[in-house]
């Protein structure tokens, strides 16, 4: 078989539909199977799928596993020479699949990830790719800001492109994103097709990894084992963007778990900067808070809270290395 796709879904049932849907519609000219777990949703995603796209291989959970594990199970049961990583709220464009394969075949052959150019509902360009990752300590510290206080949504992408684009360029490609294809460091994990060596050699997602980072965690364990990763601005997908991380509130716990968990594995010199930063920058947001309208934040600054103690007691002893990731079977 030419490709399998693999898709986590949780509580996503009119996404998942439209992303089914851009891939029956998009897909041509390949053998491919789509394996679809559903992360035990509550919103009768798992039916949908069983009766209106019998073409789907499905798997019920019986609970949220988590995008890692979710994945993981999936690409278990793959039979695909390609294997391509999907979040339930991507749409395909002009035969996606079809064209990264074609990719492939063109590329060198120590090729073993390519991703697409990634695109907002309304045409904008999301963040789709970086050509190197940069781990400097006033980096790490503004990235930090950034994820409690993200006022990069408020600045003018388009002035800040404009005028400071070549500057930022070299932090994020997001700023000055390349004309054509190229290799880079870091593409964005909501869409990642693999060539099945590559898996078979680096292992799958590091279940560690509840929710964001082991996107990440996996393309440094494919770049140490000296596969190339491509990013093509020629292949285009539509991310409807953030469902997951609207449904679930948890999230903003997971995805800090994540942090500190890649930290602690990569980079544990910037980990002690990036724990004290992350617990003044949260008590800081829940005095903001509890200060506006408390009662009908209650719930936000109990995630807050539960999220900042986290932090607090994170043991980066406790991170297991890579003996414990799963394998992929031949």
């Amino acid at each position: 078989m030419d490709l399998t796709i693999t898709i986590a879904s949780y509580n996503s049932c009119q996404i998942t539909r439209q992303a089914l849907e851009s891939i029956y519609r998009e897909t041509r000219g390949i053998d491919y199977e789509v394996i679809v777990v559903d992360n035990a949703s509550s919103d009768g995603s798992a039916d949908m799928i069983a009766s209106e796209f019998p073409w789907v291989r499905l798997i019920r959970s019986d609970r949220n596993l988590g995008f890692a594990a979710a994945h993981n199970e999936a690409l278990a049961q793959s039979r695909g020479r390609f294997l391509l990583v999907l979040n339930s709220d991507v749409l395909f464009l002009d035969n996606l699949a079809g064209k990264m394969i074609g990719q492939f075949h063109e590329a060198r052959t120590d090729v073993g990830v390519i991703g697409p150019r990634i695109l907002n509902p309304d045409g904008s360009l999301a963040p789709s790719s970086r050509r190197r990752i940069f781990y400097s300590r006033p980096l790490v510290a503004l990235s930090a800001v950034n994820q409690s206080f993200p006022f990069g949504r408020l600045l003018p992408m388009d002035q800040v492109r404009r005028y400071f684009g070549r500057l930022l360029g070299r932090v994020h490609d997001n700023f000055n994103p390349p004309a054509a294809a190229q290799e880079v460091e870091w593409i964005d994990g909501m869409c990642m097709m693999f060539r099945r060596e590559v898996l078979e050699q680096t292992g799958l997602f590091d279940e560690q990894y509840y929710f964001d980072y082991e996107n990440a965690d996996m393309l440094i364990r494919v770049r140490d084992c000296g596969w190339r990763i491509l990013f093509d601005p020629a292949i285009s997908i539509i991310h409807l963007g953030g469902y997951s991380r609207r449904k679930v509130s948890r999230i903003i716990i997971e995805s800090h778990r994540g942090q500190l968990i890649y930290f602690a594995k990569y980079r544990p010199d910037c980990l002690p900067m990036l724990r004290r930063l992350h617990l003044i920058l949260f008590w800081l947001k829940i005095k903001l808070l509890q200060g506006l309208r408390p009662n009908r934040r209650r719930e936000t600054i109990a995630i807050l809270k539960e999220t900042r103690k986290l932090i607090a007691e994170f043991d980066p002893h406790s991170v297991q290395g890579r003996k414990c990731i799963p394998r992929l079977g031949n």
